[in-house]
């Protein structure tokens, strides 16, 4: 078994850093994909509703719910997948589902 490396060694540190860079780069992505799924989510409850009444988008929110216990992430691809394939909802944004 190896010895554990002191917090304090130069490799460490450097290791740290180009993982604190690297997390500077990419925080953006966390945001877009709260705001996105949170957006999403309530398209996709909004159009079960105007589609379908109360009850289904009652259901829909429970069923995103369960799905959100994963991670906003799997969220954001189950509404959006419903949004694209069922109600055909985003051919205006995402234009390869007009081909």
């Amino acid at each position: 078994m190896e010895p554990i490396e002191d917090v304090s060694s130069e490799k460490l540190q450097r290791e740290i850093r180009r993982l604190q860079a690297i997390e500077g780069r990419i925080s953006w992505v966390r945001v877009v994909t709260q705001f996105g799924a949170l957006g999403c989510s309530f398209w996709l409850i909004y159009r079960v509703f105007a589609a379908r009444g109360f009850l289904l988008a009652f259901f829909a929110f429970l069923g995103l719910s369960l799905v959100y216990k994963f991670g906003v992430s799997p969220m954001f691809a189950v509404a959006a997948s419903i949004l694209s394939f069922h109600f055909g909802a985003v051919g205006a944004w995402f234009p390869i589902t007009d081909l």
